[in-house]
């Protein structure tokens, strides 16, 4: 099968994602080309689909609140896009292999980076809206944000960067008022 392409500002609404058995998005990966994926369920799902990304564009996944979305697969691209986080429940991005291409702007709720080495979680540009978090958990091996020369990561006024004991090293941080 092809998977799913979600493109031009459309947006799909799944009830549920599985590896196995029923699922509004197939089991084949999905393409993220500009539009959004909203996650309606009440069960806090994980998956190994690979999710990628069309190179340039903007796409959004929303996480409603009382969820964790866990992705262990590759988020990836051929080159730089992003995802605008939405929602206030949590997207834990997981497994071992790296999204070098992948970069956040995390407006709702919280997003876990929790790679395993050598996989970063992001590579490019992380920007945490007031109000929203990202914390680092993993193994503590230091590379869960890729310190490559596209992986600025900004704290706006109101967001939180939670290191939870962990070392990571960027290239550069800007904190707009308390963000750590």
């Amino acid at each position: 099968t092809f998977g799913t392409v979600i493109t031009n500002n459309v947006t799909v609404s799944v009830n549920a994602i599985a590896d196995s058995g029923p699922s509004g998005i197939s089991t084949a990966p999905v393409t993220l080309a500009g539009g959004t994926l909203s996650y309606t369920g009440s069960a806090s799902p994980t998956t190994t689909r690979h999710f990628q990304g069309i190179a340039g564009t903007t796409n959004g996944l929303d996480v409603p609140a009382g969820i964790n979305l866990t992705l262990n697969s590759q988020i990836n691209s051929g080159a730089g896009w992003v995802i605008n986080k939405t929602g206030t429940g949590t997207l834990t991005l997981g497994g071992s292999i790296d999204n070098a291409f992948l970069g956040m702007n995390i407006m709702a709720g919280e997003v876990i980076l929790n790679k395993a080495s050598p996989g970063s979680a992001l590579g490019g540009p992380v920007n945490v809206s007031s109000g929203a978090t990202i914390q680092l958990a993993g193994s503590g091996y230091g590379k869960e944000i890729y310190s490559g020369t596209t992986a600025t990561v900004s704290i706006f006024s109101g967001g939180l960067f939670d290191l939870a004991g962990q070392s990571n090293t960027l290239t550069s941080l800007n904190i707009a008022g308390n963000g750590i």
